[in-house]
């Protein structure tokens, strides 16, 4: 409630502050808290010295940003909350959290909604942002430049996309009108066009609440060897919102712009059932890997899910010298038969491993930890159990060392050059440093914390107890892995949990008992649908 005369902006190392002055005494102002700061609080610095002479237009929650000399907009700054901003340039560039995505959307010229995902790739470039600015520090200007072609990368995009005149492929709802807002029915019917004047359609995308109906890859068209689709598909609706995503790929992997469609199913219908499937396994074949809280870990998980769960719950668990590839493979059977209104929670607890080739696996019983692509649990195996199954609500909560995702190109290409990198029964125990450059963690770690992930997943929300490269710890006097034992804390202190709520609880928990030595982290996250455990 203070009003006071702003006299410059200035970027923190949390984040981005407002110098103002009241009384002729200076002070700052932390825009994301609003918590004022004193002066020997923080270390800051001037955008630039151009900069340092501007001057702010505050209307309601928009801060806009001007050049004292020309009166010219230099950028536009909105606080949307306590944590997500969004920070955009007059070329059009933005930089902002990766919560603050959740809230966004574009409008083309004929004031059609777009779903952010696909420009996002395009627009959201912190790099561009700061250097239009005029910021001082060049060494993050690169490593922020670096993060977002790691990005682009690793979606496989073509640039050639961004290019003026550049045509992606077309899509449409024929019968969007005819469906409505709000329906009592079960299933819809979707009349799709599609169409690309240059390249063969691939595959043909359709998702609900942002879990893809038709798994992760879709319904390929390859087949077809044609430009163009006509075609109708079913899909069926669950109870409530149901957004409605539809695209066509391109064989140049190029997507179309995908235009957002709600429909609200009112039934009695019952509301569903919970399912939970936990792994555990504290003895090996090779006893001298033995732990001692994983099947603990999954007993308490049931047994508190039990207890707070009202509705019907499902429990099948797996300990020991059953958890293999073949009955984990097997459990698929059973995803099948969820129904649209279903949750699904899976929850496994044990050892995990990186192989020589950096790739990531669960162990099993009779895992061989020197080469754990013998008898061990690939995790793309894991995940996929929840791909292409009825159940939209799903959740996935791995309790291992580097079940976080690695960086694997870059490890691989160090382990190739330096031998300060060190391997030990598969996982990677010393981080690599390189004088002058930000390394591996920083600039993979860098590019998960600016940006959403895009790419097409299965839907499922993946929380993973520590990053990938780092130790997931059992202490003794918890009697659980910490990651499994923040997890039955947060259920034991919620009346009702929400996932968004056990995110941040998990995450703020574990890193205060292993005082940062291991942060949890998401591989992938539903924006879509925060539902309730409980």
């Amino acid at each position: 409630g203070i009003k006071a005369k702003p006299i410059g902006f200035y970027f923190l190392k949390t984040g981005q502050a407002l110098r103002a002055t009241l009384n002729n005494s200076d002070f700052y102002v932390d825009i994301r808290s609003r918590r004022i700061l004193r002066k020997e609080e923080v270390e800051f610095s001037p955008a630039s010295e151009e900069v340092q002479e501007l001057y702010i237009r505050h209307d309601r929650e928009t801060h806009s940003v001007y050049r004292t000399k020309d009166s010219s907009l230099l950028y536009t700054f909105i606080p949307l909350d306590s944590t997500d901003y969004f920070t955009i340039i007059p070329t059009g560039y933005y930089m902002c959290t990766p919560g603050a995505t959740k809230k966004l959307h574009y409008v083309n010229k004929d004031l059609q909604v777009i779903s952010f995902e696909q420009l996002d790739l395009r627009y959201n470039r912190p790099d561009k942002v700061l250097e239009y600015i005029g910021y001082k520090d060049s060494l993050l200007i690169k490593a922020y430049q670096r993060a977002y072609y790691k990005r682009i990368k690793r979606q496989g995009l073509d640039t050639m996309v961004f290019r003026a005149g550049y045509e992606v492929p077309v899509v449409s709802i024929l019968n969007e009108r005819q469906l409505g807002t709000v329906t009592s029915a079960k299933t819809i019917s979707l009349h799709i066009k599609a169409e690309d004047k240059t390249y063969k359609l691939d595959r043909l995308m359709v998702s609900i609440n942002d879990v893809p109906v038709f798994g992760s890859k879709g319904i390929s068209l390859t087949d077809r060897k044609k430009e163009t689709l006509d075609t109708t598909i079913s899909v069926e609706l669950e109870q409530g919102q149901n957004l409605i995503r539809v695209s066509v790929l391109n064989s140049n992997g190029i997507e179309s712009y995908q235009q957002p469609r709600v429909i609200y199913q009112r039934s009695e219908a019952s509301p569903g059932k919970m399912v939970f499937i936990g792994i555990g396994i504290d003895h090996f074949r090779d006893s001298l890997n033995d732990l001692r809280y994983s099947v603990k870990d999954i007993r308490d998980l049931a047994g508190m899910l039990q207890h707070k769960h009202q509705g019907e719950l499902v429990i099948d668990t797996i300990f020991n010298e059953q958890v293999t590839v073949k009955n984990i493979s097997a459990l698929k059977k059973k995803l099948k038969q969820t129904g649209v209104n279903d949750k699904i929670i899976i929850a496994y607890s044990g050892h995990g491993l990186l192989s020589k080739e950096f790739d990531y696996y669960l162990s099993t019983y009779g895992v061989n930890f020197q080469q754990p692509s013998e008898n061990g649990l690939p995790y793309e195996q894991l995940e996929g159990l929840l791909d292409s199954i009825p159940a939209r609500k799903k959740l996935l909560l791995i309790d291992a060392c580097h079940s976080g995702e690695v960086d694997k190109e870059e490890l691989q290409r160090m382990n190739n050059m330096s031998d300060s990198l060190h391997i030990s029964r598969g996982g990677i125990t010393v981080a690599y440093k390189e004088e002058g450059h930000l390394g591996m963690k920083n600039s993979f770690e860098l590019m998960q914390n600016l940006f959403a992930n895009v790419g097409k997943t299965t839907g499922a929300t993946i929380i993973s107890a520590a990053g990938g490269t780092q130790f997931a710890l059992e202490k003794g006097d918890l009697q659980n892995g910490v990651f499994t034992w923040s997890i039955l804390k947060a259920m034991k202190d919620q009346t009702r949990l929400k996932i968004s709520t056990l995110k941040t609880f998990v995450s703020q928990e574990v890193e205060k008992i292993t005082l940062g030595m291991q942060k949890p982290t998401y591989r992938s996250e539903n924006a879509g649908t925060d539902w309730e455990l409980y």
